[in-house]
């Protein structure tokens, strides 16, 4: 397996794991992050990705529960995906210090199809409504995934993605079957050894267009997820700093507003404390978290797989950074297919 993602210093390439930790089922997850945190313990390095199913390990949520009770015309929510495991964690040494995993290659990419009818997606928002109307949920992060044709390299993709339209917590995983190209913009974890920093992005807008990300709409759904944010941090720390609120950030395609929250950690903690307590990231989940994944549970049809996971690393020194794999695509290298979830949050 191999990762190359965002650091404070750069990016890190990882490459030739001496081990690698996979889960395909929601008991093995803490497994595999007992052994993310024993590695890093020994001296070694931790990088891959974790899929946005794997929350249910840390948010109790059931899996089966939508498809069991909910209204689905079409017969409910699909089985999680097993072709792309929960987890999978690589340890490495040190990262290679060069700037690019290697030379890009050509690639081809099919139009995008939606997997999602329009009287399904307008179903499925009025659902999401309701429960916001009757009190359930106070805002849920819906999404619709589009499938797409793709042939030659992975990493060609994401290298022009890049060039086009540089992103801070892009990243790369590329294993024997799989390809994970994630263009985001939103930091889920950084780690500064006693110290934790998230950094939520809520609204966005056109280039140019700050009255847009300005308006109630957007500053009110804003500040419920830092809200949200700030419990989960809570439980790692004491007081929660909230350093930024509400700032425009300004990229080639859009802009959009973040917050940045930070918090000095009470006592040593494990990788699997952090993610216990922040994961999946407020941000594309709803508040509450828990009442807005099942809410997402009935809604999606399909498992989200790596968007809405995270993407990233852990350092032997104590620091580490996962991203909030938005704006992510997941390619079937074997199959020739990738698919690309679009979607963002409903208030009412």
């Amino acid at each position: 397996m191999i990762v190359a993602c965002a650091s404070a210093a750069g990016p890190l390439i990882f490459e030739a794991p001496s081990d690698v930790a996979i889960a395909r089922r929601l008991a093995d997850v803490p497994a595999v992050f007992a052994r993310l945190d024993a590695a890093v313990a020994a001296g070694s390095y931790v990088a891959g990705f974790v899929a946005y199913e794997a929350g249910d390990a840390f948010v109790a949520q059931p899996r089966g529960a939508a498809a069991n009770g909910g209204t689905d015309p079409d017969g409910g929510r699909d089985d999680v995906d097993r072709r792309l495991p929960l987890v999978a964690l690589g340890v490495y040494g040190a990262p290679a210090e060069r700037a690019r995993l290697r030379e890009p290659r050509t690639y081809d990419l099919g139009p995008l199809v939606p997997q999602t009818s329009r009287s399904r997606y307008d179903a499925a928002f009025a659902e999401l409504a309701r429960a916001i109307y009757d009190g359930d949920v106070y805002q849920v992060n819906y999404a619709i995934p589009f499938d797409f044709a793709f042939a030659g390299d992975a990493y060609g993709l994401a290298t022009a993605l890049a060039e086009r339209a540089p992103a801070p917590y892009a990243a790369y995983v590329e294993t024997a079957d799989h390809a994970i190209v994630s263009h985001s913009p939103e930091l889920f974890v950084r780690r500064e050894r006693d110290r934790v920093v998230t950094k939520p992005m809520k609204g966005t807008s056109a280039p140019g267009a700050v009255a847009t990300l300005h308006d109630a709409k957007n500053r009110a759904e804003h500040v419920m997820i830092v809200v949200l944010l700030r419990t989960d941090l809570h439980r790692l720390g004491g007081a929660v700093s909230v350093e930024r609120l509400l700032e425009i950030e300004r990229y080639a395609t859009f802009d959009t507003m973040t917050s940045t929250l930070a918090t000095a950690l009470r006592a040593e903690r494990r990788w699997h404390e952090i993610f216990a307590a922040m994961f999946p990231c407020g941000s594309v989940t709803g508040a509450p978290k828990a009442a807005a994944m099942r809410a997402i549970a009935r809604a999606e049809r399909a498992p989200r797989g790596i968007f809405c996971g995270s993407v990233g690393y852990a350092a032997p020194d104590g620091t580490g950074l996962w991203n909030v794999a938005i704006r992510t695509a997941a390619i079937d290298r074997r199959a020739g297919r990738g698919t690309l979830h679009v979607g963002g949050g409903v208030v009412a």
